[in-house]
């Protein structure tokens, strides 16, 4: 690549990148975030990308959680909720014929890894990654967070419903007895 194209390139590159970013404020759950990624990753050359979380590790090994993820080339075959092990993770892609490389980045909250982002490299858009991996590194981290208060509120209303329950049927079976004597 001539430097002035690439030079070019990289500039509308990062107004492509900031512009994405930018609109990932509007981004409320997951279920919003597999569209944006499809929309907005093939403008920046990124043509197949998955996000993982840990979901359990048993024997040493750690197995992840996909909870997104796209290829427009229709390769991958990891779907949002399956469960891979880590090193079963790109065992599909890299079994093809056709030659891909893969960039794998940490998704990080201030210093805590929780999950990796896996995308296939496209040379020009490697400027890209790093800084999306941060960003959406923490827009997921809050999604995830937001979504496990919403859950805690619900189980916290269900043992609300329960304990005043409880105490109506305590305050029943003492005043039946208490009736049946009054009235004898």
């Amino acid at each position: 690549i001539k430097p002035d194209v690439h030079k070019l390139y990289l500039e509308f590159t990062f107004q492509e990148i900031f512009s994405s970013l930018d609109s990932l404020k509007g981004l409320k759950n997951m279920k919003e975030f597999a569209p944006w990624m499809k929309s907005h990753f093939p403008k920046l050359g990124i043509n197949c990308a998955w996000i993982f979380i840990p979901s359990a590790i048993s024997s040493g090994r750690c197995r992840y959680k996909c909870i997104t993820g796209f290829d427009l080339q229709g390769h991958g075959r990891a779907g949002a909720g399956e469960e891979i092990e880590e090193n079963m993770i790109f065992d599909d892609l890299l079994s093809k014929k056709q030659d891909r490389s893969f960039c794998v980045l940490p998704l990080l909250l201030k210093d805590e890894k929780y999950g990796l982002m896996v995308t296939e490299v496209n040379e020009m858009a490697y400027p890209a990654y790093e800084i999306m991996s941060h960003y959406i590194g923490s827009t997921i981290k809050n999604m995830l967070l937001g979504e496990e208060v919403v859950a805690m509120n619900r189980q916290l209303l269900e043992l609300s419903e329960q304990k005043t329950q409880f105490f109506i049927n305590i305050a029943h079976e003492t005043r039946t007895p208490l009736t049946l004597i009054q009235n004898y």
